[in-house]
């Protein structure tokens, strides 16, 4: 966690630098504002089978950051609800966001999310892939998300049953799957 933690520390700050020394132009005309998002979600486990879909909630709270002319940097806090789960992350998304009118906004949004997960059995940590789309109405919020894990989450192992034939009669075992989670979701939300 603590090598996690210095990687992303290094990385932001060499963009920083890096940014600094090319001469582009920041975009200083917006200001940051936060935005509320909530929805829900279908989530399987992938492995070497696919399980079931289930569904699920998401509630998120975002930061954005204007960065460049029509790009901005995301983040904030996001809580969900996945595979009878809880995952609590943290999103660091670049978003493209481009005015399309008066009141309308596309947003397009790709990054990862780092993150806890609240259940037992299963790993405490995830990092996941998520890339979003949507629109803006003024103020209000419309878009789907998918999020593919990079880790495995789920580490079964061997399950262990007892065969009892008249010509046998022994413990079996058969290998269970590690399985990361990907989920599809569809929200709304508010911008300050």
């Amino acid at each position: 966690m603590k090598k996690i933690i210095i990687v992303i520390i290094v990385q932001i700050i060499g963009l920083t630098s890096a940014f600094a020394q090319s001469g582009v132009r920041y975009n200083m005309t917006e200001s940051i504002s936060w935005e509320i998002r909530a929805g829900v979600n279908s989530a399987t486990l992938t492995g070497d089978h696919e399980s079931k879909k289930t569904n699920g909630v998401d509630i998120a709270v975002f930061l954005n950051l204007p960065f460049l002319n029509n790009i901005y940097f995301q983040t904030g806090n996001m809580m969900s609800l996945k595979y009878k789960a809880t995952f609590i992350e943290i999103p660091f998304w670049v978003s493209y966001q481009k005015e399309l009118g008066r009141i309308f906004k596309f947003n397009l949004s790709s990054g990862v999310n780092y993150g806890f997960v609240g259940r037992s059995g299963w790993d405490d940590f995830n990092i996941s892939f998520v890339s979003s789309a949507g629109f803006y109405i003024k103020k209000f919020y419309l878009g789907v998300q998918f999020d593919k894990g990079l880790r495995d989450v789920y580490h079964v192992g061997y399950e262990g049953y007892e065969v009892d034939m008249p010509w046998l009669h022994d413990t079996v075992y058969r290998k269970l799957e590690d399985a990361k989670i990907r989920s599809f979701s569809v929200h709304t939300g508010f911008r300050f």
